[in-house]
């Protein structure tokens, strides 16, 4: 792996070790580096004892509607509110069929395909869509069980994505996160997760150790400092891709 990207890979875990609003602020103030702010896929996914998941997909509407998404400026709030009923569906349909073909998720190495509901939200706030939001976002979301399948949760993020991915796994009730960055053609760490019920007291201390592990490492306050660089990054590498 290339120097800047390992440099990329350790600054944006730990600036988003804090919070994703902080980490959105900062990349509107690199804004001024390229012609307009770099999309990014932020996904999450809280994990439940009970082997249950959120899974939360945070989808830019320039990564589906262009090419080259930095050559998009950001999409209003009125794209979204304006549009038919009709229309709508088909933004849906377009945010599914992007996921889908962008995001890979597996349970023990199988295929998980989640059923998603799909919203528009404002893209600081997070929030459902208003008129008075700047920017408009497409939420994908799904709540349910995971497969009866042993083994961890990952992500693998396919070649032909424009942009860099943020993953954030999470047990229910850790206050600390495992963000990772991800880049076209990349696999994510393997989560831990619960047992199945089948499973042997040891494995399933040795679950919840491995669980504890990736969720409680602090994070130091003092990268905030380099989140320009990170947005500096990240900018460098969107536009030497499209050229």
């Amino acid at each position: 792996m290339a120097l800047w990207r390992q440099i990329f890979h350790g600054m944006i875990t730990a600036i988003m070790g804090l919070r994703l609003p902080l980490f959105f602020s900062l990349l509107l103030l690199g804004a001024p580096l390229w012609a307009h702010t770099v999309p990014t896929v932020v996904v999450e996914a809280e994990f439940t004892r009970e082997r249950s998941v959120t899974l939360h997909v945070n989808v830019d509407a320039r990564l589906f509607l262009a090419a080259q998404p930095t050559t998009l400026p950001p999409v209003p709030a009125s794209w979204w509110l304006e549009q038919s009923e009709e229309q709508r569906a088909k933004t849906v349909a377009e945010t599914r069929a992007y996921v889908a073909k962008t995001l890979f998720f597996t349970v023990g190495g199988k295929k998980f395909e989640p059923a998603w509901e799909v919203m528009a939200i404002d893209s600081v706030t997070v929030l459902p869509l208003a008129p008075t939001s700047a920017e408009a976002h497409l939420l994908c979301e799904y709540q349910g069980k995971l497969p009866d399948v042993p083994g961890g949760f990952q992500l693998r993020v396919a070649e032909s994505c424009a942009v860099g991915v943020i993953l954030l796994n999470s047990m229910e009730g850790d206050d600390q996160r495992a963000p990772q960055a991800l880049f076209p053609g990349e696999n994510s760490r393997k989560f831990a997760l619960p047992a199945l019920g089948g499973e042997s007291g040891k494995e399933k201390e040795i679950v919840a150790v491995a669980s504890e592990k990736a969720t409680s490492t602090p994070l130091p306050i003092f990268w905030i400092g380099g989140a320009i660089v990170v947005v500096a990054c990240f900018g460098w590498w969107a536009l030497k891709k499209a050229l």
